[in-house]
Formats: structure tokens, sequence, C-alpha cells
């Protein structure tokens, strides 16, 4: 279970630091925005990245949005895949 999420401004400014039951674990910020932007912890196994990555790719696909809104949703679609990919690595 997640005890404590802070960041490590001492060590180094761009890590998060979080400890899990006994377990101290370094990661880069940009890792957890990966994280953030699937809408899962960062302790989710692989199974819920998959999960989340299909739910969110469906619901922001640019084929299932009209032509004002493509932009918009090509945008998050690339962020979301370029989430997986990276999380998926290390899960």
């Amino acid at each position: 279970m997640l005890t404590n999420d802070l960041r490590c401004s001492i060590c180094v400014p761009n890590l998060l630091v979080f400890r899990c039951c006994q377990f101290l674990a370094f990661l880069p910020l940009s890792m957890a925005s990966h994280y953030e932007t699937l809408g899962v912890a960062v302790t989710a196994d692989a199974n819920a990245i998959r999960k989340a990555y299909r739910q969110l790719a469906l619901k922001w696909h640019p084929d299932k949005h009209p032509e004002h809104a493509k932009a918009e949703a090509e945008e998050k679609f690339k962020a979301i895949a370029e989430a997986f990919e990276v999380s998926a690595e290390f899960s």
C-alpha cells in the first residue's frame, strides 16, 4: 500500500519518491506523469495499465470525434499511446 508520496527536492529534483510497505522507490517524474495520463496508480500491474489504455484509446480515438475536435483528440490519443508504451515497459 502506498503510504508516502512526495517529491525529493534534496537529492534529485525530478524524482518522485514513494514508500510501499518497507520498500523505498525512486521514479522519474516523467514516468509518474505517464501513469497519471492513464489514470492508474504507480503501483498498477500490467493488466490495469492495459485496461486503462484501451478505455482511453477508445474514448479519444480521432476517428470518433467530429472534425472540429479532431486536433484535440489526436493530441490526447498520442499522449495516451506514449504513456502506455513507456509504462508498459516498466510494469
